[in-house]
């Protein structure tokens, strides 16, 4: 598990071993949203306008591999349940975090 983020009441967090998105729910159960496959790896994680965004690359053998993964960011839509796209990013390397750090309760983008 990576990145937990509080979400309405709820608290998502990445299913990394899969490339995954999970919601652990109140009762403690658990729910996987998405699931890019047993090879690959997912970290970084943030909510923006009930959008998820995440890193994912594929499973590296080596450390110095990960210098070098082709990494995506991804966006799941939480009201919906759907994935809105995945796009390759324009470097190389692994995703440890995703943020949105200009976005405030005023800022002028909402």
């Amino acid at each position: 598990c990576h990145n937990p983020c509080f979400y309405s009441g709820r608290v998502l967090y990445l299913l990394s071993s899969s490339g995954g998105l999970g919601m652990l729910h109140p009762n403690g159960t658990s729910t996987t949203l998405f699931q890019a496959g047993s090879g690959w790896f997912s970290k970084g994680l943030a909510v923006v306008d009930h959008v998820a965004y995440f890193g994912l690359a594929p499973k590296q053998r080596s450390g110095v591999e990960r210098n070098w993964a082709a990494s995506e960011l991804a966006a799941f839509a939480l009201g919906t349940g759907r994935l809105l796209w995945r796009r390759q990013l324009p470097f190389a390397g692994l995703v440890n975090s995703v943020s949105a750090p200009g976005l405030a309760p005023f800022c002028s983008w909402r």
